[in-house]
């Protein structure tokens, strides 16, 4: 079973495997799921809306205002008690970068954040697909962590693993992210109905890696019930065996998760 979307702009703090205690920020629709990708394994179930549209007329995004609110109430609550997060992140429904105010809502959460819980950095979970447009490059560039998605480095494989909108285009994304600085890849692997682990798309996948030059790379394998029940987890010595052979041929730092 699937999970519900997130109700809120603001949600957690969650226990994330990667960021510790961190506390959500929604930019999506709560009433339909909104999201550039339709990935197999995503918790949130099928996208109902798939596009990359920053401005979709069929969707309501949360205003900033709502944005800006719930998490000022937040955030006093947490400096109130003398408590903080480990982060604050934007993840949420789907693709936050895809909401038509995301720069402006970066520059209000971060100064909220200065106000209330200083040096708590602030954090993007994307799933990379706008990362080719100079004004969201530049938007990211203004967190203190970009987290940035990719299942693949081959276009097959994306398809079957993400299954995009249909104007994406994998090596377009690459590119992006070859132009984004100071990035961490996050990567899911699977296997079963749709695997991502085998010889050849380990490979392109690698040298999309060596192209990018992430400062880390943070692989994991699903561990919630996901959109294809075909799809089943990767043993974790497998995922450390492709972790080293990233480590040799690239230099990067790869935690497995």
């Amino acid at each position: 079973m699937v999970y519900s979307l997130q109700t809120s702009c603001v949600y957690g703090p969650v226990n994330s495997r990667r960021l510790g205690s961190s506390l959500g920020i929604n930019l999506l629709p709560s009433d339909v799921k909104l999201c550039s990708f339709d990935c197999v394994y995503c918790h949130y179930g099928v996208t109902e809306v798939k596009t990359v549209d920053q401005a979709d007329s069929v969707v309501h995004f949360p205003s900033l205002t709502d944005v800006t609110d719930e998490l000022r109430q937040a955030l006093k609550s947490f400096s109130d008690r003398h408590e903080r997060p480990e982060y604050i992140t934007f993840s949420g429904n789907g693709e936050p970068t895809l909401h038509p105010q995301f720069s402006g809502i970066v520059d209000e959460v971060k100064a909220l954040r200065d106000q209330y819980v200083p040096d708590v950095p602030v954090a993007v979970l994307s799933n990379s697909t706008t990362v080719h447009l100079p004004s969201v490059r530049e938007a990211l560039m203004k967190l203190d962590r970009r987290i940035m998605k990719l299942d693949a480095g081959d276009a097959e494989t994306f398809q079957a693993v993400n299954r995009p909108a249909p104007s994406l285009d994998l090596e377009e994304i690459i590119e992006g992210l070859c132009h984004l600085k100071d990035l961490s890849i996050q990567s899911a692997f699977m296997r079963g109905g749709v695997e991502n682990i085998g010889r050849r798309e380990r490979e392109s996948w690698i040298q999309a890696l060596e192209r990018i030059k992430p400062n880390d790379v943070q692989m994991y394998t699903i561990d919630r019930p996901s959109a294809d029940g075909r799809i089943e987890r990767v043993e974790r010595s497998i995922l450390e065996e492709i972790a080293q052979e990233v480590a040799d041929r690239t230099g990067v730092k790869v935690r497995v998760y």
